[in-house]
């Protein structure tokens, strides 16, 4: 009697890989990358927080979907060099951290 094995697949549920992140962090120079991968179109509000939960400045980016970048200056959000946690809110309102040093 012979056996034969069905294929394996690999089942990912949501989007393969979404993120958004931040780089170069601990950031050099005067420069913040961010970069969408794999989400969804719409509004995000970027928000970097101080140790001491003090919201410095909120940045408003609209992202077309899928993937992409946005590189803008540490000077537009007004950040001294320290730690800060960067609220991200999507449009429905979910939020994440990430954690970057200025």
């Amino acid at each position: 009697m012979a056996f034969k094995c069905s294929s394996i697949i690999k089942v990912i549920l949501g989007a393969a890989g979404a993120d958004i992140s931040f780089s170069p962090n601990p950031v050099k120079g005067n420069l913040v990358k961010l970069k969408f991968s794999n989400q969804p179109a719409g509004i995000y509000n970027i928000r970097p927080i101080t140790t001491t939960g003090q919201v410095v400045k909120s940045l408003i980016i609209n992202n077309p979907g899928g993937s992409s970048f946005k590189t803008f200056p540490v000077s537009s959000l007004k950040l001294s060099r320290a730690f800060y946690l960067l609220e991200k809110i999507d449009s429905r309102q979910n939020k994440t951290d990430a954690k970057i040093i200025i």
